[in-house]
């Protein structure tokens, strides 16, 4: 009842402005009414019992936002699913009005008692139903808590106030909140001091949409797991979200993925970015989904010109995009002015739901061969939920393919020695190990885990098993680009200077520059300069 009172009221309304004129266009309007309400509460509880969120400001930014819903992938069986479900709940209204219709001519007398009565039921539940949360949030009962969570918009009611001057003792345990600041950007907090190297590092950024870190494997993924074992292969990496706007902010700006609303308000993109441009870089930025969702243009390459960032042809599949997408990046790579350095950045889109992949890359099976999100819900992908990991697993391998074409074109043109390289996922993917499927559930290790490989030319190949996090690479890179060291962590030793790899090993605060420890530079900065 709460959820069709919109619609409730804008009908009552309508009958007393036109009924009498229009009796024909009221009933049409009141039809469309409760048929959009019907529907939106039926999408609601499809997406809670899928991902365990409701409708909230995530799923109108993807409705609305051009290339949100080709983001998804869906199969034309299931939109053919999804309208049919759309056609009958936008019907059902007119199908209810016929037993309304017959009530009323029948029994034109008892219809306002009815109402009396079915009114007076309705506040009685209503009322009882707010006590027993009220009642249940004084005792913490968690069971009726957690089924409140269930519920969009829910209203919940407390009795704090009237509980303590009664005398009763709350026994919800004491939490700790924390707000966040408010106020203008201010970014950086100060100007960057950056040097100009002698011979400028190029930079290829390869990141694939919800890869997490087991599919980094030699059987998976054999092209990125061999050029592991000539780099960086960070273990215990985490995403800065369980999302792809939170994770790639983390990773472009080293900053917490909760500002991203704050730098897409301003239009303001990573500092890495503008140290870039100031030395000339040339840039090839694509996607095999869209740079307008999430909304990279704005935010991450806001500072990039439209014509360095090339769009996916959304009329082909997401691995033709990927493969054709990896042999525009090879294009360029080869084709670039050899006087100037460059960045790439290339984000792939096979990993995501659906999972996208040709028969050729299929290395795992049974698959699921069609995803249906229409028909789709947890209990039912419990059944099938390893055959629609296989999808999953057979898309990976294909961006791997496509990796390794990237790496192989990088190895042919001598660049690897002056080319940094990062490989790595936006966030991870879960298939209900923690009783959810997909990402934006939870941050359970399965949705934010993920694979980093980090080619640093010069830097002895490692295997690091501590945690590290996707704001963790901007400060090792910057220092390499010109910027301002910000030791904390593993420090190669070289003749007269000492080379800083921030936040490679935890880092000791000393005021001494650095000491020799194991065969290692363990820098240690003063807690003034850390």
């Amino acid at each position: 009842l709460v959820y069709i009172l919109p619609a409730i009221a804008l009908s009552y309304l309508a009958w007393r402005l036109f009924y009498r004129r229009w009796p024909r266009l009221f009933w049409m309007l009141a039809v469309l009414l409760f048929g959009v309400s019907y529907l939106l509460i039926f999408a609601d509880g499809r997406l809670y019992g899928l991902f365990g969120f409701h409708i909230n400001s995530f799923v109108i930014n993807l409705v609305t936002t051009p290339g949100g819903i080709d983001s998804l992938g869906s199969s034309g069986e299931a939109e053919l699913v999804f309208v049919a479900i759309a056609v009958v709940l936008l019907l059902a209204p007119a199908l209810l009005l016929l037993p309304a219709h017959w009530l009323v001519r029948h029994h034109p007398r008892s219809r306002i008692g009815f109402s009396r009565k079915l009114i007076l039921l309705l506040v009685l539940l209503a009322v009882g139903e707010r006590l027993a949360y009220g009642i249940s949030r004084l005792e913490y009962y968690q069971p009726v808590l957690k089924v409140a969570d269930a519920f969009p918009l829910y209203n919940r009611v407390r009795f704090k106030s009237l509980a303590m001057k009664l005398g009763y003792e709350n026994k919800r345990p004491r939490s700790v909140s924390a707000g966040m600041a408010k106020g203008d950007l201010n970014y950086p907090l100060k100007p960057l001091e950056v040097v100009l190297p002698q011979k400028p590092m190029n930079m290829v950024w390869l990141v694939a949409e919800s890869l997490r870190w087991d599919m980094l494997t030699p059987q998976i993924m054999p092209n990125t797991w061999k050029f592991a074992g000539r780099s960086l292969k960070l273990d215990q990496h985490m995403s800065g979200g369980n999302g792809t706007r939170q994770g790639l902010f983390s990773l472009m700006y080293g900053l917490y993925g909760a500002y991203w609303n704050a730098f897409l308000g301003a239009n303001r993109g990573p500092v890495l970015l503008d140290v870039l441009k100031d030395q000339g870089y040339q840039f090839y930025m694509t996607t095999s989904a869209s740079f307008t969702y999430p909304e990279f243009d704005r935010t991450l390459f806001a500072a990039i010109d439209a014509k360095d960032l090339h769009h996916a042809d959304m009329s082909l599949k997401p691995w033709q995009r990927d493969i054709d997408n990896a042999g525009a990046v090879n294009r360029f790579i080869t084709e670039r002015d050899k006087s100037k350095p460059f960045m790439s950045f290339f984000f792939f889109e096979s990993t995501h739901a659906r999972y996208d992949f040709p028969d050729s890359s299929a290395i795992a099976s049974p698959y699921l061969k069609d995803v249906n999100y229409a028909l789709m819900s947890r209990e039912s992908l419990k059944k099938d939920v390893g055959e629609f990991k296989n999808r999953y697993i057979n898309a990976s391998h294909h961006v791997d393919l496509q990796i390794g074409r990237i790496l192989d074109t990088l190895e042919e043109q001598g660049l690897l020695e002056n080319t940094i390289v990062v490989i790595t996922g936006d966030h991870g993917e879960e298939f209900m190990e923690k009783g959810h499927w997909g990402h934006n559930a939870g941050f359970h290790e399965e949705q934010i885990h993920v694979p980093m490989v980090l080619h640093i030319p010069g830097r002895a190949p490692e295997e690091i098993p501590w945690l590290t996090s996707h704001m963790n690479i901007i400060p090792t890179l910057m220092p390499l680009l010109g910027g301002e060291e910000s030791c904390g962590g593993l420090c190669r030793k070289r003749p007269r200077i000492h080379t800083c790899f921030p936040d490679l090993t935890p880092c000791r605060l000393s005021p001494e520059i650095s000491r020799h420890r194991r065969n290692r530079w363990t820098c240690l900065m003063p807690p003034k300069a850390r």
